[in-house]
C-alpha cells in the first residue's frame, strides 16, 4: 500500500486544493478521506464525493480535487487514509498517511 504524509499544516490556515488521479473509473464509487486521531473512533474531519468536499473532475480516469478547507484543529498528527466503496458495498484502501497540523502564532 502507497503511504503519503502530507506536509505539515498550520492550524487555521487554509489546506489549498489538491488534485488525486486514481487511475481508474470511478463511475458509481463513493470515495472517501478521513482523518482521525490515531486510535479514535471518528474522523477528525474528512473529504468525501457524498458531500462535495471532494469534486470529480474526471469520472473515467479517476481525478477528484481535494477543495480547499480551513484546518483549525488541536496541532497534533492526524492519520488517514483513502477508501472507495462500490455500489455493492466491496470497500478498497489505496493509499495512507499522516498529517501533522503545527500549531500557529498570529491569533
Amino acid at each position: 500500500m502507497t503511504i503519503y504524509n502530507f506536509p505539515n499544516h498550520t492550524k487555521g490556515d487554509t489546506f489549498r486544493a489538491r488534485q488525486i488521479t486514481l487511475g481508474f473509473d470511478i463511475t458509481d464509487l463513493e470515495i472517501k478521506m478521513q482523518f482521525k486521531l490515531q486510535g479514535a473512533p471518528q474522523p477528525s474531519f474528512e473529504w468525501s464525493t457524498i458531500d462535495n468536499s471532494f469534486t470529480v473532475s474526471n469520472v473515467l480516469t479517476g481525478v477528484i480535487i481535494m477543495n480547499s478547507k480551513v484546518l483549525d484543529l488541536r496541532p497534533l498528527t492526524y492519520v488517514y487514509d483513502l477508501q472507495t466503496k462500490d455500489l455493492d458495498g466491496n470497500v478498497t484502501t489505496y493509499f495512507k498517511g499522516s498529517l501533522t497540523i503545527e500549531q500557529d502564532t498570529t491569533v
